[in-house]
């Protein structure tokens, strides 16, 4: 993701536009990372398990994690992208709440 993120940027600058690295790559870019590390920390403490195993699941949260894993964590049409400890922290409660 971070190559197709810089070519633009970097084809821009090439063609003498002045661009900013820090916002239109860097911040982006950290965003994803940001996103992607929430699920993977989220995994380690288990809040991401208690989502993944919950047997009442919905198909529909469980395709829009799927595309954060698949490399999507860029999409912010996804709900789970914006703000994802947050998120991810009160599904994991939905689903202890729920099992109990």
């Amino acid at each position: 993701r971070s190559a197709s993120m810089a070519a633009g940027v970097l084809s821009r600058q090439l063609q003498g536009e002045p661009v900013d690295w820090e916002s239109e790559f860097a911040i982006p870019l950290k965003r994803g990372i940001d996103t992607f590390r929430a699920y993977v920390e989220g995994w380690y403490d288990g809040t991401f398990q208690s989502v993944i195993f919950y047997p009442g699941s919905a198909p529909d949260i469980r395709r829009m994690i799927s595309s954060i894993l698949a490399g999507y964590a860029w999409d912010e049409r996804n709900p789970f992208v914006s703000e994802p400890k947050r998120r991810l922290r009160t599904l994991s409660e939905i689903c202890a709440d729920s099992g109990s």
